[in-house]
């Protein structure tokens, strides 16, 4: 149905079967903090749909590699990896243009790069405060920027951030500030999704829950009871997820099939944040 408006538009042009519109061939992608973990998952998900993936990590320029090798094998042919850090301006840009010189442009930035601590409140320090909030709200922020100052002037791009079911949840852990850089993430993506969306830029995010890494591996042999009492026990699914299990969110955001979603954080927690845990039925 034709609708003629005086202002404003109905729709878009993005059209045709949901499986096509998944596809990201033509696209270029970077993920910051690629080179393991959920960004290395993200990556890959990207990569089989079609992507060409821009491995962007701070040190160890031979694991990066290892991924953008592994993504080339998939088929994005033209996939390679950088070092920047992400609470440095200047190296984002610099991984920015270089992308730009080398692949044409930059479609999605997946800002995922991040840290965290366990440090009792009282504890903390202001260099472990401030170390945090520079990688996981600053470094997001400079990443996000880094990608619209190349997508604004074309009028479209894609930014999706990682974010943290502990953004909603008190998570059980002695992390203030984790919990509270991860809320002040969402509400930028609020805000830069506001801001950018008369450009045609779409900001979204995904917030996981307990995800089995290398670094949650050694943790879960350690002391398994306590990290069933409060990673798996409150999850309604009762268990922790993989990242794999996050790549078709990030194929979801970065693909037309969502092109009417901006400013919004999908929870990916098997159910960790459904009820209070003292109403759990397990």
């Amino acid at each position: 149905m034709a609708v003629h408006l005086n202002k404003g538009r109905v729709g878009t042009d993005v059209c045709g079967p949901v499986t096509e519109r998944l596809r990201l061939k033509g696209r270029v992608a970077m993920v910051t903090g690629g080179s393991r973990g959920i960004g290395a998952a993200m990556a890959r998900g990207l990569a089989e749909a079609g992507a060409e993936v821009v491995i962007v990590s701070r040190q160890g320029a031979e694991e990066g590699e290892a991924i953008a090798e592994e993504l080339r094998g998939i088929g994005a042919k033209n996939s390679f990896a950088l070092l920047a850090d992400v609470t440095k301006r200047a190296t984002l840009d610099a991984a920015v243009d270089e992308t730009v010189n080398r692949l044409g442009k930059l479609d999605i930035m997946v800002a995922n790069a991040g840290i965290g601590i366990d440090v009792n409140a009282e504890d903390m320090t202001e260099d472990q405060w401030d170390r945090l909030m520079d990688v996981n709200l600053k470094g997001v922020f400079f990443s996000a920027q880094a990608a619209a100052r190349h997508m604004i002037p074309r009028g479209r791009g894609n930014i999706i951030v990682t974010s943290s079911l502990s953004a909603f949840v008190a998570n059980g852990n002695p992390q203030a500030c984790y919990n509270a850089s991860k809320a002040g993430v969402n509400m930028l993506v609020r805000c830069l999704a506001y801001e950018w969306a008369r450009h045609d830029i779409r900001v979204n995010a995904i917030a996981p829950g307990y995800i089995m890494t290398d670094i949650l591996g050694p943790y879960l042999e350690e002391f398994p009871e306590e990290a069933h009492g409060y990673m798996i026990r409150p999850a309604a699914m009762n268990r922790i997820g993989t990242p794999d299990e996050l790549a078709g969110a990030a194929v979801f955001l970065a693909s037309d099939a969502s092109s009417y979603m901006t400013g919004q954080c999908m929870v990916i927690d098997g159910g960790y944040s459904l009820t209070p845990l003292e109403n759990r039925l397990l």
